[in-house]
């Protein structure tokens, strides 16, 4: 777990730091997106939850918007820096306006959650976590991009330079992480040029378009009776159990032998490597109960 939580944060510096181009910007958003993981961890355990499947599915949930909080944060400081504002101002000015914005963004991704909490039996056990971690973390990484992220900014953005700024000035650069930037750049600006033309000739008839966005949502309910529904998905837990069966009456030592060659007969047939260990359990009463519920298994490969 802490090898992937370790690639997720590297994975996501690296976004930032291509999008922004300074490493000072990706610090602070590095800085706060731990931060309002630990925060939603603490309320967590103040109200007796645990760290479990469904708290980190959560947090997993809950990072991908904690990174646009405070990537939006950054970015507008940086705006209001590039319009020639003083440093202090431009932090103001920048917070100032995405207040209320951000603000409306984390009320109603929290309310989204809200349905989670009237959920009765095991669902609500499972669910309601996950839904309490979503609403921590996004409640505190707004807090962090009100306070912390702005106090950072003030002391990491003093010698501010350039951040994804005028990408002139940096064509003659022989950084290889400016000249990635660049690359970046032009193939996003392409992009959003093509995005901006396709867009204009949607806008040029509303109506249209809005009547076969929702004939396609209409036609897309077409696939609901093909939907599984499934308490929990399938998956593959590596684990085979078989359940043996001999005749009434025989001996342990014969039962035994049996399984032997069981055993035997699969090493054959799987490749070396694959097995881990073989437990061989016998004399089990026979019943549905016994093969469904009990963890006794007469015979179980773990690969």
């Amino acid at each position: 777990m802490l090898r992937e939580a370790v690639i997720a944060a590297s994975l996501t510096a690296l976004m930032v730091l291509l999008f922004l181009d300074s490493w000072r910007a990706t610090l602070i958003i590095a800085v706060s997106i731990p931060l309002s993981m630990l925060t939603s961890v603490v309320a967590l355990s103040a109200i007796g939850q645990t760290i479990n499947i469904m708290t980190l599915g959560g947090l997993a949930l809950a990072l991908g918007i904690l990174v646009d909080d405070a990537t939006v944060a950054i970015e507008n400081i940086s705006q209001n820096l590039e319009q020639g504002k003083e440093l202090e101002q431009a932090i103001l000015d920048g917070a100032q306006q995405i207040a209320v914005p951000t603000l409306v963004s984390t009320l109603s991704i929290c309310i989204v959650s809200i349905p989670m909490f009237l959920l009765t039996g095991v669902a609500h056990y499972l669910f309601v976590p996950l839904a309490e971690v979503v609403v921590f973390a996004m409640l505190a990484s707004y807090f962090f991009s009100r306070t912390l992220i702005p106090t950072l900014a003030k002391y990491l953005l003093r010698h501010h330079e350039h951040m994804g700024g005028d990408v002139e000035s940096m064509k003659g650069s022989r950084n290889p992480f400016v000249r990635v930037h660049l690359a970046f750049e032009r193939r996003f600006e392409s992009v959003r040029t093509r995005y901006r033309a396709f867009l204009e000739a949607r806008l040029e008839h509303p109506g249209r378009f809005a009547g076969l966005f929702l004939l396609c949502c209409l036609l897309s309910l077409a696939l609901a009776p093909f939907l599984g529904r499934d308490f929990f998905p399938s998956v593959d837990s590596g684990v085979i159990a078989l359940h043996l069966r001999t005749k009434t009456g025989t001996r342990i030592k014969e039962t035994a032998a049996l399984t032997d060659r069981i055993d035997q007969r699969i090493r054959e047939l799987l490749t070396r490597g694959e097995i881990d260990s073989v437990i061989d359990n016998m004399g089990l009463p026979m019943s549905d109960i016994n093969l469904s519920i009990s963890i006794s298994r007469i015979a179980t490969l773990v690969r």
